[in-house]
């Protein structure tokens, strides 16, 4: 993508989890890549904007989990996962206070499982610099972002994908994960495996989100899953 075809896009006006950037001129950027040296590259371009308080980048996934808590924006490769059910953007956002999150994708990719898990904004990978900061700047102050040429498609798409979802906007993160492997047909030993938790806190979990969605089964929870657009991956 150009960056004629990108632009900037302040999309909507929302209230933003975690920390609150209303007022903070040089919030801290943590740029998290599967590769190393695109993640240096990226830190070391950030870094000569001034009201940038820190940049640093990274390319250890684990680490980069810890270090999330204490930053305020993680700029975040699309394909970084933890295991092979468990992506690091919704590890991130499960953290008791986590950072907003800007996602940066293959050309191509789909933004809006990115934009559902809780992404602040989608950005290719081939964005222009400029593009890049006017991205990171407009997420920073609490509104979405998303390239110009897929901006109508990908906020209609949200709007019908929330709408149909209604019953799981009450969830927390960690809720949809635990749902998530429900769908996917997963034991309580399996998803405590998956997403780096003990069985009994799986079994808290689950309980927590049957009673926010009124059921009594994980064969209910799943039906409900499954007609709001969940599907097993």
């Amino acid at each position: 993508m150009s960056g004629s075809e990108g632009g900037r896009v302040a999309a909507m006006q929302q209230q933003t989890p975690g920390l609150s950037l209303s007022g903070r001129d040089n919030p801290r950027v943590l740029v998290v890549h599967q590769r190393l040296l695109v993640a240096q590259v990226l830190a070391r371009r950030l870094a000569q904007e001034p009201d940038l308080a820190s940049v640093d980048g990274s390319d250890d996934l684990g680490q980069a989990l810890r270090r999330a808590a204490s930053v305020d924006l993680v700029l975040l490769d699309s394909g970084a996962r933890l295991s092979d059910r468990s992506g690091l953007l919704s590890e991130i956002l499960a953290l008791p206070f986590p950072p907003l999150v800007l996602v940066l994708g293959e050309a191509g990719e789909d933004p809006v499982p990115a934009l559902l898990a809780g992404a602040r904004g989608w950005v290719p990978v081939d964005v222009t610099p400029e593009d890049l900061v006017d991205a990171l700047r407009v997420v920073s102050g609490g509104h979405l972002w998303l390239p110009q040429n897929v901006y109508a498609d990908v906020v209609e798409r949200l709007v019908h994908t929330r709408n149909r979802q209604g019953r799981l906007s009450t969830l927390t993160a960690r809720q949809l994960q635990v749902l998530q492997c429900l769908v996917d047909g997963e034991s309580i030993h399996a998803t405590a495996m998956s997403l780096f938790m003990s069985e009994n806190t799986v079994r808290t979990h689950r309980t927590r989100l049957f009673a926010k969605l009124g059921v009594h089964s994980a064969l209910e929870a799943v039906a409900i899953a499954r007609d709001a657009g969940l599907s097993p991956r």
